[in-house]
């Protein structure tokens, strides 16, 4: 009972702390949570990345907007640091507005726990785009809920600061400029007065995307000249052709993709499920791009001719590659291998086992943004939680389906964006619930009434 009263109280004091002490709060969780992961991990990818912004050339295998920010940092102090520390302060800055958003509801203060979920926490110290790319995101989308249920016009620092990071948000991820239009167009709906009016919104959102989309454009233009662009949305192209080639036990390629280490054999054995880099990289790849502007064009053209013929095998290989992403746990062979030695019997083994998707995977998310989308709509005129809550789960959605058509490779940090988003609405979604229980209540006591 004692507990029980002193949790009581302690929920009662983060409930009611003051925004002086949230601020000191959240910069002490950062500095912890920054101080276990510093200065961040690298992986290939991002060794890659850094290795651009060392040299100041960059090219566009990797949207070169986070090597240009991350020159400029690497000047002030050498390494991945000060990158990390960006990209915790969005996520920090993001339960900062969530918690704003909500007050003065108590249970306000569980969004302080989104940070340390374990799908969010497993790949936060990561120097990847796919972080940055999450907690830009995240941090505008926090920005915008907190605007929207407090009603408060949105001043021209707020339109400023949700306009530069959904632009560095957008630009250092390939897909991202098709999930950044649902907030565009969730601040164009703040614009007009949290309305929705169709004489205006529609020339409002064109009025937001079009400068947008152009200037995005010509940053990538600005910092990759056409000497260094890559054009790596061949490597998705091949990887296609592979897999149909594969099911067919037929090459059906154009003659300049083969290269001389090209055979059947050779290209069933380097393909698999998971990423293409086995079939198109390293000292001895199977296939090749295209190298000038007519082979791009023919090998467009033959992926377009050959996924219509075969559209059974084209679709089965997206969803293979999709589910892989969603279905496997971070490092899922290192914690196979720790499972099979700390785990003394088949039992416990397939008890952890299942403990790690549960906590780590992508899937269930996946499935629960969905609901959450669903329970959006039907509660969209009940609260305006509905708002936020429709907003972040089809973002996370969208690069889902994203995802479907336009991957070389099935990965869970491609979905991070997803998982935050999702993670970062459950009281969103809480508040609806219980608008759409007090609704349904309500409509049986007017039918109960209505009967006597």
């Amino acid at each position: 009972m004692l507990l029980g009263k002193k949790s009581s109280s302690l929920f009662r004091f983060f409930s009611e702390i003051s925004d002086k002490n949230l601020t000191a709060l959240l910069i002490t969780l950062g500095l912890v949570h920054g101080s276990l992961l510093w200065p961040g991990i690298l992986t290939p990818d991002s060794e890659s990345q850094y290795a651009q912004a060392l040299s100041g050339i960059f090219n566009n295998h990797h949207p070169p907007l986070m090597s240009f920010l991350w020159r400029y940092l690497d000047k002030l102090y050498p390494g991945p640091g000060l990158l990390l520390i960006c990209h915790l302060s969005l996520l920090y800055g993001a339960v900062y507005y969530l918690i704003q958003s909500l007050s003065p509801f108590r249970g306000k203060i569980l969004f302080l726990f989104v940070p340390w979920i374990p799908q969010v926490l497993v790949f936060s110290g990561m120097i990847w785009k796919d972080v940055g790319f999450a907690f830009s995101f995240l941090w505008v989308g926090s920005l915008l809920a907190y605007l929207t249920l407090k009603k408060i016009p949105p001043l021209k620092r707020h339109v400023f600061f949700i306009l530069l990071i959904l632009f560095y948000g957008t630009s250092i991820k390939f897909q991202a400029k098709y999930c950044a239009p649902i907030f565009l167009a969730w601040l164009a709906y703040c614009l007009l007065n949290y309305r929705f009016r169709n004489k205006t919104f529609f020339p409002v959102c064109l009025l937001i995307f079009i400068p947008f989309y152009t200037l995005l454009g010509s940053v990538d233009r600005l910092l990759v000249p056409e000497t260094q662009q890559t054009h790596s949305w061949q490597y998705v192209k091949i990887y296609d052709l592979a897999a149909i080639s594969v099911a067919l036990n037929t090459p059906l390629f154009p003659s300049f993709v083969k290269s001389d280490h090209f055979s059947l054999e050779a290209l069933k054995k380097s393909f698999n499920t998971q990423r293409v880099d086995d079939l198109a990289f390293g000292p001895d790849p199977v296939l090749r791009i295209g190298r000038s502007e007519a082979e791009r064009t023919v090998l467009w053209d033959y992926w377009f001719k050959t996924i219509t013929e075969h559209p059974i095998y084209y679709l089965k290989h997206r969803f293979s590659i999709l589910s892989y992403g969603l279905i496997c746990i971070p490092a899922q062979s290192e914690v196979t291998k720790l499972l099979e030695t700390t785990a003394p019997h088949q039992l416990l083994y397939e008890l952890l086992k299942t403990t790690c998707f549960v906590l780590l995977s992508h899937a269930l998310t996946v499935i629960l943004a969905t609901l959450y989308c669903l329970l959006a709509w039907v509660t969209r005129r009940m609260t305006p939680a509905a708002i936020p809550l429709f907003c972040f789960n089809s973002t996370g959605l969208m690069m889902v389906l994203v995802l479907l058509f336009f991957s070389m490779a099935g990965s869970p940090r491609y979905t991070y964006i997803t998982v935050c988003m999702t993670h970062a609405s459950h009281l969103f979604a809480y508040i609806a619930i219980s608008a759409w229980l007090t609704s349904a209540r309500s409509r049986w006591a007017l039918k109960w009434l209505h009967k006597i």
